[in-house]
């Protein structure tokens, strides 16, 4: 006998309801043949709104009713999948973790391969540019230590 109600009855809300849905019907259809086409829309899709409103706060007065009659047992149930999601957000973040780490390590070891790589391809072409070098060098010296000219051919 003595439970306590929240909010006001279902009549009012019901009565509320029809109303502004009888404006919003009435309204409808009207504002183009009147000639104030624009202000009537406003007022239609303003009345359209507060239904729209109506039925949310409605919806969620009803599932605020639905929670509060579950008691106990159904919080209990929410504890538990709430903890049950932290568990699996955690692994989630988890895993995640490890793959951004394995593909850092590969990313790093691509560049670390690719640097070495360019390091030898640097150090080969000096190589052969020090190898002609010194065979031009070579050649230079052996003609200007040689008799034969060869501009005069002797």
């Amino acid at each position: 006998m003595g439970r306590y109600r929240k909010g006001p009855g279902i009549f009012p809300a019901i009565a509320i309801f029809f109303v502004a849905l009888g404006v919003a019907v009435a309204g409808g259809n009207q504002f183009a043949a009147c000639g104030k086409g624009p202000a009537v829309r406003r007022r239609y899709e303003w009345a359209q709104h507060v239904v729209q409103s109506y039925q949310q706060i409605q919806e969620q007065q009803r599932s605020n009713a639905r929670w509060h009659r579950a008691g106990p047992a159904d919080a209990a149930a929410a504890a538990r999948a709430i903890e049950q999601a932290r568990q699996d957000a955690e692994t989630s973040a988890r895993r995640n973790s490890e793959e951004v780490e394995a593909r850092l390590t590969r990313i790093e070891q691509s560049v670390t391969a690719q640097r070495e790589h360019e390091i030898e391809t640097v150090r080969l072409s000096q190589r052969s540019t020090l190898i002609t070098v010194g065979i031009l060098r070579a050649l230079d010296s052996w003609e200007r230590s040689s008799s034969w000219c060869s501009c005069c051919g002797s």
